[in-house]
């Protein structure tokens, strides 16, 4: 299993962090388009599936996504904040490399 356990306390901090420094990120460079958001969105529910992550994993990049992307939040659901994207950013590329390194043996 991958442990991505982490995702939520993550966010919490990174939010926490940009909040006592006064200064966050541009999250122009975070925005997905509608096929990376649905490979995003394939990617964490084939992952899953597997037994690759936890519920609770694949709840919160569900959820930071949306049904359907939020055009006026770059593609992620409308209340995905900087932090949260960031955050779930990352997790998939965890989650995408795994799945590409699994293709690969």
């Amino acid at each position: 299993m991958i442990n991505l356990s982490p995702l939520a306390g993550a966010i919490d901090t990174l939010r926490a962090e940009w909040a006592a420094s006064g200064r966050a990120p541009d999250s122009k460079f975070l925005d997905v388009s509608f096929e990376e958001h649905f490979t995003y969105q394939t990617a964490q529910a084939h992952a899953h599936a597997s037994g690759l992550i936890s519920a609770e994993t694949a709840n919160i990049i569900y959820r930071a996504l949306g049904e359907t992307g939020a055009p006026k939040n770059g593609g992620w659901a409308a209340r995905a904040d900087t932090a949260t994207k960031y955050v779930v950013t990352l997790a998939m590329e965890r989650i995408l490399s795994d799945r590409l390194a699994a293709r690969e043996s």
